[in-house]
């Protein structure tokens, strides 16, 4: 929700020169499958051409994730949520390799949200995960040094910065991206 507002501004933006532009029948249609939320399954099924609005569709994968999770918590989630996610993951990959070994095309697999939605379930799981306290403080006092551990640099920088060292590690034995 807290998305709407800009999407709502850049829609109303570029209405004026879809309804005057070429291609107005497409262009319209991309507009409304972006204004509804319904960007991901236009992707994903091919039901017309995203356009300029294409980028909308994670947007869209949030905004039904938002409307959709209040209503799995009330119908029964709450009584095994870690069970009931998991399954829904492991599912989702079953379902994902299904679809690619029987010729689904990636456009379709990617974009949809039977197949993509590990991150989403993922999340959901650690939010009911029991994270001891001392894992929660360790992680918000590192913070800023996240910013600085890619990949590129994270063999140099971490180590001399202690990441490692603030989950008990040695410096040494952190090696993440690094060739050693």
């Amino acid at each position: 929700l807290r998305l709407m507002p800009p999407l709502w501004a850049m829609l109303l933006l570029f209405l004026p020169f879809i309804l005057t532009g070429h291609h107005r029948t497409a262009q319209l249609h991309s507009w409304t499958m972006a204004a509804s939320y319904l960007m991901n399954f236009n992707s994903a099924f091919g039901w017309g051409q995203a356009y300029a609005f294409f980028h909308t569709w994670s947007l869209a994968a949030q905004e039904q994730f938002y409307l959709l999770w209040p209503l799995a918590l009330l119908v029964g989630i709450r009584r095994h949520p870690k069970l009931i996610l998991s399954a829904l993951l492991v599912f989702a990959i079953i379902w994902r390799t299904y679809l690619y070994a029987n010729g689904a095309s990636m456009v379709r697999i990617y974009f949809s949200p039977d197949t993509n939605s590990d991150a989403i379930l993922i999340g959901c799981l650690l939010g009911f995960a029991a994270i001891p306290a001392i894992w929660v403080r360790r992680l918000a006092a590192m913070w800023p040094l996240w910013i600085f551990c890619d990949r590129r640099r994270a063999g140099l920088l971490c180590e001399t910065s202690g990441c490692a060292t603030i989950f008990g590690g040695t410096p040494t034995g952190l090696h993440i991206g690094s060739s050693a």
